[in-house]
């Protein structure tokens, strides 16, 4: 008999000798099998990384999984013990529940019914054609008040359908107790919902994880995401597109498939600024149902959630709650399930009347202003650009803020102190600089690579918001980044505005390549290539004016250590008269790139699905543009620069992240 220390230290030389170096399967549709992976230890899960698993859970050191044959056989190979339990491809035998036309036909309804509080929108056309619908829910709901938006969406993964159930009991819930439940009707009255009950219409169709295109839409989330090349899902861009248009405070993201409330992060170990406030949010909705909480990354590493996207970019306040262990539990246990939710969404809700409302204005001129603001060293959230209404939760305690917003440049705002209960009003009043700096003010997308997750790099992306500062965010090696400079000051391309990226270069300085455009998906203009600070001529823009700038490292070094690849300090813009009717020919320190048309669409964002009906847009044409994000403002305000911020499918279960 082989003595077991002999054994592990076989299958330890057998697992260094296989390569992890690229995914053994990328067709999601060959992953009909249901199975079980045991671990040898839990460092396992970071040298597995590389195969892009579609993990569903983890119990100690089982791992579950949907595999192909020759995943199983893979890792059979390479030592460990796979069982399998069942496929996960038979047709949805589970009569009762909801179908995409009856509860598309359900929302119409509702909104008809409840014309004064309810709307449905088509958020996108799905990967199948299909109308992605969701429905707003508001006091005045054709109107885009100044009031805090939440968003509630479900069944992302198609055969997670229990989910939908509870969203569309949401909705009832909202609209059938306003105006005699008081607490209802007071979320209605203050609140703008917008609830998308089944986000993968083509999934739910083929009782299936996937889109119509086979791929795993909470994967497909550019934030923390580290695959090779990126581009987002009709469904994906229509999601992103709402939270855009909207600003969120909170965000819910539901699936089946284990009992759990996830906060963030799902990519990385590191910890989220505001931990304290996602763990205390998340430990509140289990107090309704006894749902294991945890945090996500701790469970198992998800690249490119959607509830990381919601929280690194926009700043929400976002989980994932799977709602049963079976992902279609049987129509008699609907009512049980909703029972377990409902109340829970409807208290988590109620959270947004915590921390600080405000609005952002002009001190002269009392006009709204589009801003990142930043609390101590938290996550940042941005002003509405139309309203200029801000949100930002937070426990009873006092703070420092921190304001940036362009041709104001920072201004601090100490000591501010949050009450117990409710919310402080909190009106900004700024006043114009006389240089009208513009900075970027949000990311947008944000692929930094760093495969390790290795806790060592804690930077953000927020980092860059504003002039310099030491405070960097590294894209690692390979990664890139999308900044959005606002919806009120896109940057000229007249001759004369350049744009300025400032890089730190402790570590020496790093190469990267600098594109803009006027969406955040592209099509991109390239303007050239730069290593340590440079600046980029604007004159080859053919667009008349440019709001997003996406910043590619060039690939040199390792993802080793706390800052790798180009480590952006700032990304600015603005004019400079020595450069008016120059002809450009060379952008600085950078080599300008000679394919410099306004449509250098880069092949790994090509997949612009016409995201032309991706906001909320009424189906019925009585929902304008709903931005919705509540107004108040404030006064003794210093400049400052703030401290950088650092620092399933089968029923038997398998989570559904």
């Amino acid at each position: 008999m082989i003595h077991r220390g002999v054994l592990a230290l076989f299958l330890m030389l057998l697992l260094a000798s296989v390569s992890f170096a690229a995914p053994i399967t990328t067709d999601n549709t060959l992953r009909v099998f249901d199975a079980v992976v045991r671990l040898h230890a839990l460092g396992d899960m970071d040298s597995l990384k590389p195969l892009s698993l579609t993990i569903t859970d983890r119990d100690g050191l089982d791992l579950t999984i949907m595999a192909s044959e020759a995943e199983i056989a893979y890792l059979r190979a390479a030592g460990y013990g796979v069982r399998v339990v069942g496929r996960n491809d038979g047709p949805d035998d589970k009569a009762g529940y909801h179908t995409y036309d009856t509860c598309a036909a359900e929302l119409q309804s509702l909104a008809t019914t409840y014309p004064d509080l309810a709307s449905r929108f088509v958020m996108a056309t799905s990967a199948g054609g299909r109308a992605l619908y969701g429905l707003k829910i508001s006091d005045n709901v054709t109107t885009d008040e100044a009031e805090p938006a939440i968003v509630y969406d479900a069944t992302i993964h198609g055969d997670e359908q229990i989910g939908f159930e509870v969203a569309l009991a949401f909705i009832h819930e909202l609209l059938e107790n306003y105006g005699t439940d008081t607490t209802i009707t007071a979320l209605v009255d203050d609140f703008e919902f917008f609830v998308i009950p089944m986000q993968n219409p083509d999934g739910v169709v083929n009782n299936s994880r996937y889109n119509g295109n086979g791929e795993d839409m909470n994967r497909n989330f550019p934030f923390w995401w580290e695959g090779s090349s990126w581009s987002p899902e009709p469904e994906t861009a229509g999601l992103m597109n709402l939270g855009l248009a909207h600003n969120p405070t909170l965000h819910i993201d539901f699936h089946s498939g284990a009992e759990v409330v996830n906060y963030n992060w799902d990519g990385i170990y590191t910890l989220s600024p505001d931990n304290d406030l996602e763990l205390a949010i998340a430990t509140q909705y289990a107090t309704f149902n006894d749902y294991w909480v945890t945090n996500g990354a701790q469970w198992y590493i998800a690249d490119g959630s959607v509830e990381d996207w919601f929280h690194g970019s926009l700043g929400a306040l976002a989980l994932i709650v799977e709602i049963s262990e079976v992902k279609k539990p049987d129509v008699s246990q609907i009512s049980y399930f909703v029972g377990l939710n409902v109340p829970a969404m409807v208290d988590h809700a109620q959270r947004a009347y915590r921390g600080i409302w405000g609005t952002v204005t002009d001190d002269s001129t009392d006009e709204p202003i589009e801003a990142a603001i930043i609390v101590d060293s938290r996550l940042p959230v941005c002003s509405d650009p139309a309203a200029g209404d801000y949100y930002r939760v937070l426990e009873a305690g006092t703070y420092d803020l921190a304001i940036w917003a362009n041709g104001y440049g920072w201004t601090a705002i100490n000591d501010v102190v949050v009450p117990a209960t409710g919310h402080l009003d909190l009106p900004i009043e700024l006043t114009a600089t006389d240089d009208g700096e513009i900075s970027v003010v949000r990311c947008v997308i944000n692929l930094r690579k760093d495969i390790s997750d290795n806790p060592a790099n804690v930077s953000l992306p927020d980092a860059v918001i504003g002039e310099a500062n030491d405070d960097a965010f590294s894209l690692g090696v390979g990664g890139w980044a999308v900044f959005d400079f606002g919806a009120n000051t896109p940057v000229p391309t007249d001759d004369g505005w350049r744009v300025f990226v400032t890089e730190k270069t402790n570590d020496g300085a790093d190469g990267y390549t600098v594109k803009v455009g006027e969406d955040w998906n592209g099509p991109w203009t390239t303007l050239g290539t730069g290593t340590g600070s440079a600046s980029f001529s604007l004159a080859s823009v053919a667009a008349a004016d440019i709001r997003y700038v996406r910043i590619e490292d060039d690939g040199n070094g390792v993802n080793t250590g706390a800052t790798p690849g180009a480590d952006i300090d700032a990304i600015t813009a603005a004019y400079s008269p020595d450069d008016d009717d120059d002809d450009d020919d060379d952008n600085d320190d950078n080599d300008d790139n000679d394919d410099n048309d306004d449509n250098d669409d880069n092949d790994d964002n090509d997949d612009n699905d016409d995201n032309d009906d991706n906001d909320t847009d009424d189906d019925d044409d009585d929902d304008d543009d709903n931005d919705d994000n509540d107004a108040t403002d404030d006064d003794d305000n210093d400049d400052a620069t703030p401290a950088g911020d650092d620092d399933d499918n089968d029923d038997s279960g398998g989570c559904g992240c």
